[in-house]
């Protein structure tokens, strides 16, 4: 084993686990599924643009933009943690992935830089 200096292992171990610590508090799979699907959410951004989304149980979603209206229909999917979605006509077509993060128990910062906020109590 290479003798490293004390801090240069220290700033080893930290650039290694800290992706994991930051991800601990992401939203797993089932806490996708199980608090955003099938929600109203309303979501906006760093001001330019908001909207409404809904993410069907069966993998199809819907896109409002609030100004300029627009409408847009896609897909969702789940990938190790991350939602995944797909428009008809928003962002040419390609799939963007990004984790979401609660900030509180109906609000929720993806790392796309939008804010989704349910809209409704659940039933």
């Amino acid at each position: 084993m290479k003798d490293y200096p004390v801090f240069g292992l220290l700033a080893l171990m930290l650039t290694t686990l800290a992706p994991a610590l930051a991800a601990a508090d992401d939203l797993t799979t089932a806490d996708i599924r199980n608090r955003l699907v099938g929600q109203p959410i309303r979501w906006w951004d760093d001001g330019w643009s908001a909207g409404e989304l809904m993410l069907e149980p069966d993998g199809r979603a819907r896109l409002v933009l609030w100004a300029p209206f627009s409408q847009d229909e896609g897909t969702w999917r789940i990938e190790a943690g991350a939602l995944c979605t797909r428009w008809s006509s928003a962002r040419a077509g390609q799939e963007k992935c990004y984790r979401l993060r609660p900030q509180t128990d109906r609000r929720f910062l993806t790392t796309g830089g939008n804010v989704f906020e349910i809209t409704v109590p659940d039933a």
